[in-house]
């Protein structure tokens, strides 16, 4: 009998971190049969999940796994010349309705509150990088969702001084899940997965 798995995820996730760690868990478990149910928001309130439950921000009881740094991106056109406080305070973005119209940040190590003015607003960072990449947007954005542009050269770090904050990953399992063995290898393949992204990010970033 096959066992099973039943994931809860954001669409952040199932489209970034997700598909490598789910390659892995099937390369170690040929039988194993997983049902990904993707929520492109998170939800407003956690119940006990039907396996497991991943998770990004806070989530009581939750086992973190890590954290995904937010990082100021645009469109290549908006890299040319210096980002100084005021280009940076000016430029345009795209921005998920979750965010605040500014965010504490670190910049040269002092305070820099960035404001974040919103020409477009959308529910995902997905939607926001695609609509960056094309419309010639900034963006803040996870490591995670901003990678895969930064490979193919549609986005760019705009201003690697700034130090935004970071959102944590969390799982929740069910205390009834049906393969609790499963729920801790899917864990560890997402911590290590975090960790990757972290490194490449880094790897970005001068100095």
């Amino acid at each position: 009998m096959s066992d099973g798995l039943t994931l809860r995820a954001p669409l952040e996730l199932s489209l970034s971190l997700l598909p490598g760690c789910l390659a892995s868990l099937r390369r170690e478990r040929p039988d194993l049969v997983i049902e990904v149910r993707t929520e492109a928001r998170r939800p407003s309130e956690l119940g006990d999940p039907e396996d497991a439950q991943l998770v990004m921000g806070p989530a009581p009881g939750a086992r973190c796994l890590g954290q995904t740094r937010l990082l100021l991106c645009g469109a290549p056109a908006l890299a040319s010349g210096r980002m100084t406080r005021t280009r940076l305070a000016e430029l345009p973005h795209v921005a998920i309705s979750e965010l605040p119209a500014s965010l504490d940040t670190i910049r040269k190590g002092e305070p820099f509150r960035l404001p974040v003015f919103a020409r477009v607003r959308v529910s995902t960072f997905t939607e926001a990088a695609e609509i960056a990449s094309r419309a010639g947007l900034a963006a803040v954005l996870p490591g995670h969702t901003a990678l895969r542009y930064f490979e193919r050269g549609r986005l760019l770090l705009l201003a690697p001084e700034v130090t935004l904050p970071a959102i944590e990953v969390n799982l929740l399992a069910s205390a009834g899940a049906r393969a609790p063995d499963i729920v801790d290898r899917l864990a560890e393949l997402v911590a290590e997965e975090l960790d990757r992204v972290r490194e490449q990010v880094l790897a970005r970033i001068p100095g």
